[in-house]
Parts: structure tokens; sequence; C-alpha cells
């Protein structure tokens, strides 16, 4: 008696698993070769590619230090230690 209870269950989830994934078709994005990104730029959610410049406001490149920032930390740290140079240590 048991034994038919668990194929049943285990033929019922089958069942229920196999009409789950075969039946419903996927969302629109996803039954496509393109991929969800294209439609957030025919909505206008995202730039096209190779469109991004980089805004004149910053100033600067991305790994430059700012005129304004390098003013405020004066000299290295390295020339505080005493002249940056490490010939002198111990070996």
């Amino acid at each position: 008696m048991i034994i038919r209870a668990w194929l049943i269950t285990g033929i019922s989830l089958i069942g229920i698993a196999w009409y789950m994934t075969v039946s419903f078709s996927p969302p629109i994005y996803q039954g496509s070769a393109r991929s969800a990104i294209y439609a957030y730029r025919d909505a206008g959610m995202m730039p096209a590619a190779g469109s991004l410049t980089l805004s004149k406001e910053i100033g600067h490149d991305v790994f430059e230090v700012p005129k304004s920032d390098a003013d405020h930390a004066g000299g290295s740290p390295m020339a505080e230690m005493g002249g940056g140079s490490m010939s002198g240590m111990p070996g």
C-alpha cells in the first residue's frame, strides 16, 4: 500500500513538472535570440553600444590626480620619511 502511494506521488510530480516545463512558453525576451538588453535599449532605458562618453565636467582622467588634490596633499609620503631612498636599509 505504501509503495503504491509513493509511486502515485512520484508519477504525479513527474507529470506536473513535465506539464509546467513543456506547456508554458517562455517570455518573449527569453524565447528569441536577442537578449533582454535590446528591449531596454528599445524602451530608452539603456544607451546604445559605444555611445557613452566622458563628461567634460569631471576635468580629469580616471587615474589622474586632480590639481586641487595634488596641491592639498603636498609632497609624497616617502619624501617625508627621509628622502624616499631605501639604499641605507640593512638587507
